[in-house]
């Protein structure tokens, strides 16, 4: 490519935003905790450039969330991220310049091989196990007008609950929850003509787990001032 080009690069919200695009911090069905991430496009005249063959892109960001397990997530959207192993991409601690007051502030430093949403993170701990969270609703909250989450309480971490579809099964399921992790279940759906139902539940995760959840109605504003407090 020759020329100029046109980049747009914007801030990964934390969590509790990400919960209206329907995000997971997930990677081959394994959680990890989100320290910060940017969402990288570059095109030429409306076309989307990708990065070439053998070239990466250096990315720095402050944080003071660094640690010596984080690692690249990668994705095109941010519900399907694929992980690199440390060896693939090497995330450093650095100290970074504040342009606004020369300070120097805690950071890390990354080198891409591509664009889209990157995202340094550290898997979710395992060292309790593993479990399944289900999830029973009441009839008439299904998959067309209703999403289910589990938000972690002690890391930047979220996933859906998908539904099953199976008889004889609670509506909501998933496998490979971090046993003695705690976090709030958040179940919002949408009625006919603007009506929306919400309800959270704190739970700590152990095996076997299901629950029983009626969301009541709200108003939208309501729902969003409850996902604030995240």
């Amino acid at each position: 490519v020759a020329g100029w080009v046109e980049a747009k690069i914007l801030p990964l919200p934390a969590k509790k935003d990400l919960l209206p695009e329907s995000a997971s911090t997930s990677s081959l069905g394994r959680l990890f905790s989100a320290y910060g991430g940017v969402k990288i496009e570059v095109e030429q005249g409306g076309v989307p450039l990708r990065l070439a063959e053998g070239k990466r892109i250096k990315v720095r960001m402050s944080t003071a969330r660094y640690n010596s397990q984080m690692r690249l997530f990668t994705a095109q959207q941010p519900s399907d991220w694929a992980g690199y192993n440390p060896g693939e991409v090497v995330v450093r601690s650095v100290e970074l310049e504040d342009p606004e007051d020369g300070t120097l502030l805690p950071g890390f430093e990354m080198e891409s091989p591509e664009l889209g949403y990157l995202q340094c993170g550290a898997y979710l701990p395992q060292d309790e196990g593993l479990a399944e969270v289900c999830l029973n609703l009441p009839y008439g909250f299904e998959a067309a007008n209703t999403v289910a989450f589990l938000v972690f309480r002690d890391h930047e971490s979220l996933v859906r609950l998908p539904f099953t579809g199976e008889e004889l099964r609670p509506d909501c399921c998933l496998q490979g929850l971090p046993i003695g992790e705690v976090g709030k279940i958040i179940v919002v759906a949408e009625g006919e003509e603007g009506v929306y139902f919400f309800r959270e539940r704190t739970i700590t995760i152990v095996e076997n787990l299901t629950i029983n959840i009626t969301p009541e109605r709200v108003s939208l504003s309501d729902i969003m001032l409850a996902l604030e407090g995240l």
